[in-house]
């Protein structure tokens, strides 16, 4: 039988390989990474981690080098494919001028997202296979951000995955569609958590008068009612930071800086600044570690009429952006919708009804 050493040795070749060709962190800096976590990982977790995206797969999941160094992290403990972390928020410009802001970070350099557009809905897909390297065999649900016709506006992040829990994305499908207000979109989401389990994920929600917060625990809701522009991240405020929720190292300081970028934010611009900073290095909201910003998105509700400005890629590279109004209400028509997904910067498929 092969000792487990030689058996982790080509692996941890395989993680500094992967991380440095694709320009992540120095060789030196990643060898005395994996090499660091000798003290606290053992080679049977390094093998477990492997064993979820095998060595040689396209596409070689970073993230798995960040979650070998928990001392829960077993291939069972990620049901559905992984995680994902991002931050969001939201911030009022003006009377009837308000945004709300994502940063998807992903296991993946690149991802083509996938869109709903309808008379009365848009949104952003949700995806369930995080960990996966192969976009053929992404699975979809729900939405990771979205709007409706009404003006309300909502997205997600990340807290923990559990096995048997529905995808809080499918959270904010069902706020967008059975609510026009964040009253109506709060109420539908705790009837929704109510009836079956969900992921631990937090909710914004923002609408001409009013905002909300809701943080989901499987079957359990805590609303919240900011008063000013708020950040969120991958942890609960009120139901409580676990010990095991996917992200443990990043999100208590990668919300606080982007909390105060929030704090001195008046445009729209300040929130570009904001999804485009480094204030903790290459763990920022702006990603380049282990998991990667692959889009960043601002919803913008004024005089009546939301716009999406959506990059793709990190946005600290300056990448180009696409402004596209929603074409919601009487605004929607296939030919609308059509034009809308011919601009958006994605090679997937749109769907539309």
């Amino acid at each position: 039988m092969d000792h487990l050493a030689d058996r982790v040795e080509p692996i941890r070749r395989q993680i500094i390989e992967q991380l440095t060709g694709q320009r992540r962190f120095a060789p030196a800096a990643v060898d005395g990474r994996i090499n660091g976590m000798d003290t606290y990982v053992s080679e049977e977790k390094m093998l477990d981690a492997a064993a979820v995206c095998p060595v040689g797969e396209a596409g070689f999941h970073g993230g798995i080098l960040a979650n070998l160094g928990k001392p829960s992290y077993h291939a069972s403990a990620y049901p559905t494919g992984g995680f994902s972390i991002c931050t969001t928020g939201f911030l009022r410009i003006g009377p009837d001028d308000y945004l709300l802001f994502k940063n998807k970070d992903f296991g993946r350099t690149n991802f083509d997202d996938r869109l709903v557009i309808e008379r009365d809905v848009f949104g952003v897909e949700g995806i369930t296979t995080w960990l996966g390297s192969d976009p053929a065999l992404d699975e979809f649900s729900g939405f990771l951000i979205g709007a409706n016709s009404s003006g309300l506006l909502v997205c997600d992040s990340n807290v923990r995955t559990l096995a048997d829990h529905a995808n809080y994305d499918d959270l904010v499908e069902i706020a967008l569609r059975e609510g026009t207000d964040v009253e109506s979109g709060i109420a539908a989401v705790r009837r929704a958590v109510a009836a079956r389990p969900y992921l631990w994920g937090n909710l914004v929600l923002v609408d001409r008068d009013q905002q909300g917060l809701v943080e989901v625990r499987s079957r359990r809701t805590a609303v919240l009612r900011p008063v000013r522009a708020t950040a969120r991240a991958n942890h609960h405020t009120r139901l409580g930071i676990h010990p095991r929720n996917d992200d443990t190292e990043t999100t208590e300081a990668r919300m606080v800086s982007a909390q105060r970028r929030l704090d001195e934010a008046r445009s729209v611009e300040d929130v570009f600044a904001l999804l485009r900073s480094h204030d903790q290095g290459y763990t920022g909201v702006c990603n380049h570690a282990l998991y990667a910003t692959v889009y960043s998105y601002v919803l913008r509700h004024t005089a009546g009429t939301t716009t999406l400005t959506v990059g793709k890629g990190r946005p600290c590279e300056e990448g180009p952006r696409a402004e596209l109004p929603l074409p919601l209400g009487a605004a929607w028509s296939p030919k609308a919708a059509a034009d809308f997904g011919a601009a958006y910067p994605s090679e997937r498929v749109l769907v539309s009804g």
